[in-house]
């Protein structure tokens, strides 16, 4: 959460704190109740009303606030493996709040294939995840099926990526950047394109997908 994030919020709540207790029926009430309660008793009351605020303002004013770097919500992407030659598509959401990331759900297929489950490459999401007002780091941990592991490969690995946040006037926000692969897939790269859509469904947000980035043969 950033400095700016949490004095908006504080601010709030003192001000909301300063004017009850500029109400002499609400100063009265908390001295009948409680001994020096209009000392004591706003500190308490100013605790629980900055934690309800946190609530409201992460889910209803942050994401709007900060709507040119909000990444919540479903994204499709296209993977372009340099070391392969080879071209995927998928899915995924992030989870995107004021004291950070997070990327779940994510599915890949081959470039070329409907995203069905049979056809399914795998799926993944965020182990960690990192994030400043330019730049997404992630380090997943992907899970291949097993009919499509190479010879010797292992049901999983974990691997990075690093976007740049590209946040043009006027058009969907996007992500842009690299991923390489640890482990014993270390040596596999390439370049990573995402963008944000809003789909009714998960079905309609593979439809989707596969429209914008699975179309081309591998």
């Amino acid at each position: 959460m950033s400095l700016i994030d949490r004095a908006i919020v504080q601010f709030i709540s003192a001000a909301v704190i300063v004017a009850a207790a500029s109400q002499q029926s609400i100063v009265t009430f908390l001295s009948g109740i409680f001994p020096f309660g209009e000392i004591a008793l706003p500190a308490v009351v100013f605790v629980i009303l900055y934690r309800l605020l946190l609530k409201v303002y992460e889910a209803a004013l942050w994401p709007y606030i900060h709507r040119r770097r909000y990444l919540g919500g479903q994204w499709i992407y296209q993977l372009h493996n340099h070391t392969t030659g080879k071209k995927l598509y998928g899915v995924f959401e992030i989870e995107h709040r004021i004291d950070g990331v997070r990327v779940k759900e994510g599915s890949v297929w081959f470039c070329g294939k409907r995203p069905f489950p049979d056809n399914q490459r795998g799926v993944w999401e965020s182990l960690a995840a990192s994030l400043d007002d330019r730049s997404l780091t992630i380090i997943f941990q992907m899970k291949t099926l097993a009919q499509l592991n190479q010879a010797g490969a292992g049901t999983y690995y974990s691997g990075t990526m690093i976007f740049s946040i590209i946040s043009d006037h006027g058009t969907p926000i996007r992500l842009e950047g690299l991923f390489v692969d640890h482990g014993e897939r270390a040596g596999m790269q390439g370049a990573v394109f995402a963008k944000k859509v809003e789909a009714e469904s998960r079905l309609k947000l593979e439809e989707c997908a596969f429209s914008d980035f699975g179309g081309e043969q591998i």
